[in-house]
């Protein structure tokens, strides 16, 4: 089993209350959790240049998730052209740089859905906010994040100092 699917796994496990695989290279099983929204699809965050024929990390995350959960993947989301790669720059430019730097597909329409959007390191939240800010826009009701990772970015007085 990839180590991608691990990590899809230990998601549905630990934030979705699957239990855990019966068998090594088996699927959780996900019975469903009344308390936990129910999505009507799951979206993963695009590349911002995908490579062809070669899945971001958040769409194998996406799949997983959905072969574990029962939820389609849809990708109705893209970068438009000329949005800078968010690792390269600090927190201030990475909220301005994500500012309608996503939208749907001309004709998506995610009218009445319930979406779990899906991403591998959320850092500023940028990415996140104006992803989900899309799907609404394209008319989804409610979105929801999930990511493998949150980085902290630590205040001013308590980084290292470099010299």
């Amino acid at each position: 089993m990839c180590p991608l699917a691990k990590l899809a796994d230990r998601m549905a496990v630990l934030v979705f209350g699957a239990l855990p695989a019966r068998r090594v290279g088996g699927l959780p099983q996900y019975l469903g959790v009344a308390m936990l929204p129910l999505y009507n699809c799951i979206v993963p965050v695009p590349p911002r240049q995908p490579l062809p024929g070669v899945p971001g990390l958040p769409l194998l995350l996406a799949r997983r998730l959905g072969q574990v959960l029962g939820i389609p993947v849809e990708t109705p989301l893209s970068v438009r052209p000329g949005t800078r790669p968010q690792k390269e720059l600090t927190r201030d430019e990475r909220l301005q740089n994500a500012r309608g730097a996503f939208v749907c597909h001309p004709g998506a329409d995610l009218t009445g859905k319930r979406v779990l959007l899906v991403d591998d390191i959320i850092t500023t939240g940028a990415t996140a906010s104006a992803c989900a800010l899309a799907l609404l826009q394209a008319g989804a009701t409610d979105v929801t994040v999930a990511a493998v990772a949150v980085a902290e970015e630590l205040p001013k007085e308590k980084r290292k100092k470099t010299k």
